[in-house]
């Protein structure tokens, strides 16, 4: 049976007839809006009992253990009294939620009993007993996660920007390439964005680390794999179903190179180019094509491409 009743009615005695008798029940009212209930104590001894407490008029249930010498504590929640389903509580010790304890290990936490009717507390191959003493209280005393997000950069009430680094190294044949022809065909950069699937891609910078070129580039990119056939060293078969695809062309000048002894590197800065795929869509493709021939042959798997993006989540 249930154990615990939570809440003690004032009820005004209408023969008095006066106006401080309803003063008082409104004041009364008020105070028990948001004061705690008084305390129930329960105990589950050594097997696999239970304890049942009235969770009707609460909005919150607290509750503390001692510890027994071993097993499980599984909290259920109803609405009806007769079926019982897990629910959670947090641990005010650690901030986690789970729907069971360690029943060797004194536990304290708070459960969101919003439109539950009863809590129960079921033990498992319990030894020793465990004493359990509940609070409850009509206002919600804290926020709570009932449930943990999920792995990865998750943020409750706002968006954060990450600036992150992509670098892809393409596979380059190497030798001459004409104006037009592909440098390592499609370029997939994954986990580009984050789990929003948005950011602004900020830099983009191409390195050839063992051969000079003067050459113009352009990169394009793509929200979705295109039906373009970009292959290395070939000129690229453009496919109009891609124009829906294209996000974006980086034209990377001749002149915006530096030129080393055996090296070159292209940069083109501040592009802020803004890039929204959609929730959960990290990955952006692209093509790397020549503007203007090569001034010398390429050297194989030379080429490392660099993105600097500001993500969104």
């Amino acid at each position: 049976m249930p154990i615990g009743s939570f809440y003690t009615p004032v009820v005004a005695n209408p023969s008095q007839g006066e106006l401080i008798t309803l003063c008082r029940i409104l004041d009364t009212l008020s105070t028990n809006s948001s004061a705690e209930q008084p305390t129930v104590v329960g105990s589950i001894s050594t097997g696999s009992g239970s304890l049942v407490v009235t969770a009707s008029d609460v909005a919150t249930l607290a509750f503390s253990t001692t510890a027994a010498t071993s097993g499980t504590i599984t909290i259920y929640g109803s609405v009806d009294g007769a079926l019982y389903l897990q629910t959670t509580y947090v641990a005010l010790t650690s901030g986690g939620s789970a729907s069971s304890f360690n029943a060797a290990t004194a536990t304290i936490g708070q459960i969101n009993t919003v439109g539950l009717a009863y809590i129960k507390f079921v033990a498992s191959s319990l030894v020793g007993s465990i004493s359990i003493t509940t609070v409850g209280a009509i206002a919600v005393s804290n926020v709570m996660i009932d449930n943990s997000l999920p792995a990865g950069s998750n943020v409750i009430g706002g968006v954060t920007t990450q600036t992150s680094n992509t670098q892809l190294v393409p596979t380059v044949a190497g030798g001459a390439y004409t104006a037009g022809y592909c440098v390592g065909g499609l370029l997939t950069f994954t986990s580009a964005l984050g789990v929003l699937g948005s950011g602004v891609i900020q830099d983009v910078s191409i390195v050839a680390k063992s051969s000079v070129q003067t050459s113009a580039l352009n990169l394009y990119l793509f929200n979705a794999s295109p039906s373009s056939t970009f292959t290395d060293k070939t000129a690229v078969t453009w496919s109009a179903s891609d124009s829906t695809k294209l996000i974006g062309v980086v034209p990377v000048a001749s002149t915006n190179t530096i030129i080393g002894a055996t090296m070159t590197l292209w940069y083109q800065d501040a592009i802020a180019k803004a890039v929204a795929l959609g929730a959960g869509i990290t990955t952006l493709y692209g093509a790397l094509v020549l503007q203007t021939s090569t001034t010398t042959n390429i050297v194989a798997n030379e080429i490392t491409i660099n993105l600097t993006i500001l993500k969104d989540g």
